[in-house]
């Protein structure tokens, strides 16, 4: 596989399109976070492109905008992705929320309609970083904190836990590979890792040690494609900002490219997984024009 990295808008041309009035605010970091107003993450499906910000659901056809009010704590999910078999995204409620209120796994339709899947009951875990549909299952993994970083699985309302190594079971993004949990950690304090998980045996595997959290990953075929988190902590660079694959046969590590990060700003850039074949970088603090957009694609081709 050949990677490519090029330069380009976000797939809305004009922010302004789907912003109205507060690409205005957009322009203003501080504003940009008390509003929300920025995707974490993009999915593309044929001709139409989807996203969560300003607390609705957004479907994007050319220059045609149409957005879907979303219910109370389903603001703007980590990750979310389409479930060819229940014919819907699935996403789960990212919040702060310290005091472990209950969270809820949700569907979203690509009409807009929202169903609650599952809900976890209050004291267990803060919030949902990732959830996928596999084999008819919802798999999960969840965080911060020691006791609530967990990777598991919803079978009706059985739920059972394959993994909980505290941080080292703290994931934004996983991935089935081979059968396998194949996952990038995000430990803010400690070695991040590339781990592969038996969902059978809840047995795992080092097969790397990385230098930085990833926030997001996307597999590829043979290849994990990872872009590491530019936060703030004990184990990130918070100068350059990095993108890095791992060749699952060859059990390489290839670094493929640096950004120089912006100081001012403490959440600085955010690489971000996307749909077909590619990962962009979200620059917070950069605006929405022609130079300084903040996307970057990386076209991966066979």
């Amino acid at each position: 596989m050949s990677i490519s990295i090029s330069w380009g808008y976000l797939s809305i041309e004009n922010m302004s399109l789907w912003m109205g009035y507060k690409y205005l605010l957009y322009k203003i970091k501080l504003w940009r976070r008390i509003f929300d107003l920025e995707p974490r993450y993009l999915v593309t499906l044929g001709k139409k492109t989807y996203f969560f910000a300003q607390n609705n659901f957004y479907v994007v056809t050319g220059g045609t905008v149409v957005n879907y009010r979303c219910p109370k704590n389903l603001t703007r999910p980590l990750n979310f992705e389409y479930s060819e078999s229940l014919r819907m995204f699935v996403c789960g409620e990212y919040l702060s929320n310290s005091e472990r209120h209950s969270i809820s796994i949700w569907g979203v339709t690509i009409q807009g309609s929202f169903q609650r899947l599952y809900t976890f009951e209050e004291g267990s875990i803060r919030h949902l970083h990732c959830v996928k549909e596999y084999n008819g299952t919802l798999w999960f993994a969840s965080g911060d904190n020691n006791g609530e970083c967990l990777i598991g699985f919803i079978k009706g309302d059985f739920r059972c836990i394959v993994m909980n190594e505290n941080q080292l079971s703290r994931t934004v993004r996983f991935h089935f590979y081979q059968g396998k949990i194949l996952f990038a950690t995000d430990i803010p304090d400690d070695v991040n890792a590339i781990i592969l998980l038996d969902p059978n045996t809840g047995k795992y595997q080092k097969l790397a040690d990385l230098r930085a959290s990833i926030f997001s990953s996307r597999l590829e075929e043979n290849e994990l494609i990872m872009g590491e988190s530019n936060e703030p902590s004990i184990c990130n660079d918070r100068s350059y900002v990095s993108l890095w694959s791992y060749d699952l046969r060859s059990n390489a590590l290839s670094f493929l490219e640096s950004r120089k990060a912006n100081k001012m700003s403490i959440y600085l850039h955010k690489f971000v997984g996307y749909a077909e074949c590619r990962v962009y970088e979200q620059k917070r603090d950069g605006l929405p024009n022609e130079s300084d957009m903040g996307i970057q694609w990386v076209n991966c081709h066979d």
